[in-house]
């Protein structure tokens, strides 16, 4: 079920209040913290990483306020998973005095003064901090707040389960390459109708040995609008790790990868490492060169051990 221009949590809020309202269980299954917004004495929250379910009680028991307050919660701490500010020099502590000492948000901002008689550090001048940052309280609540009133194309009613589509399932494994998908799904339905395979393309994957292939490679990646770049390492700890390859790919299906201290029986001769990060230091501390990466961040920061690439000289990049 999707809504162009419509956010998942606020479609999952709509459905929850629908079927609340018709007194039917609703089990959301989310870490979100913003969802217990949605919790009532119908809606409960799952989180199958923690095993743990989570009502009513069990909101109260974990943020301190109860589900009616998580928004006037959020828009005090603020909550940087979803983007949302807060209002600076307000934390959980200091939140939860004054959402318990006085109410919600509008509560607060109707009274300041009572702030300062709250029993917290900094009560004296939090009602200056909240006057001078109301603004980002507001904008806060907005972001945190799950919308409820989504417009759907389907009643909840018709929202049940039906026969699974597996010549579709099937077509969708192949195009993602889920192969073992793939293969429990033609086991499990002998009738399945197998569609046609995926058209094949060419790909060129490349392993470099030489200088001459480096040098080959080096003038793709100058001449590209951007180029994808990756390191293979020992540890996840950029600090610990060392570089035993690097890899990058100009378009989609042609890419090559640069072994430089691949150690195991059979090993083939490799570049060494120092003359690699030598000739592509120009392209890596080129800020005109776009880079794309998964956590490039990790790798700029294990480039920085061997004094190569922008973080080796001390600029900001991210």
């Amino acid at each position: 079920l999707m809504v162009d221009g419509v956010e998942a949590d606020d479609v999952i809020g709509t459905l929850a209040l629908e079927s609340s309202a018709k007194q039917r269980p609703v089990v959301i299954s989310t870490g979100d913290k913003d969802m217990a917004q949605l919790v009532n004495e119908h809606v409960t929250l799952v989180n199958t990483m923690t095993e743990t379910h989570m009502g009513r009680q069990g909101v109260i028991d974990k943020f301190g306020v109860p589900p009616e307050l998580i928004i006037d919660y959020l828009a005090l701490i603020g909550d940087k998973s979803d983007n949302i500010p807060g209002v600076p020099g307000v934390g959980e502590k200091t939140a939860l005095a004054m959402l318990q000492g006085i109410g919600g948000l509008e509560a607060i901002y109707a009274d300041l003064e009572k702030v300062r008689e709250l029993e917290f550090r900094g009560a004296k001048k939090m009602p200056e901090k909240l006057s001078e940052h109301r603004d980002l309280a507001d904008i806060s609540y907005l972001l945190a707040t799950i919308k409820t009133d989504v417009a759907l194309d389907r009643d909840i009613d018709s929202l049940v389960n039906g026969e699974p589509d597996n010549t579709a399932l099937l077509d969708w494994f192949r195009k993602l390459e889920l192969k073992t998908w793939t293969e429990e799904l033609l086991e499990a339905d002998r009738n399945v109708s197998d569609p046609v395979e995926p058209e094949q393309v060419e790909k060129d994957y490349q392993i470099i040995l030489t200088e001459s292939e480096l040098d080959r490679w080096l003038k793709k990646l100058e001449q590209a609008d951007f180029f994808a770049f990756d390191t293979e390492t020992t540890s996840l700890d950029y600090m610990q790790a060392k570089i035993v390859g690097v890899s990058f790919a100009v378009s989609p299906y042609e890419a090559a990868y640069v072994p430089v201290a691949h150690d195991y029986l059979g090993a083939p001769e490799q570049l060494s490492r120092d003359l690699v990060l030598e000739k592509l230091r120009p392209l890596l501390e080129d800020p005109a060169a776009e880079k794309l990466g998964q956590n490039l961040k990790y790798d700029m920061s294990v480039l920085a051990n061997y004094g190569v690439g922008p973080l080796a000289h001390g600029e900001r990049v991210f």
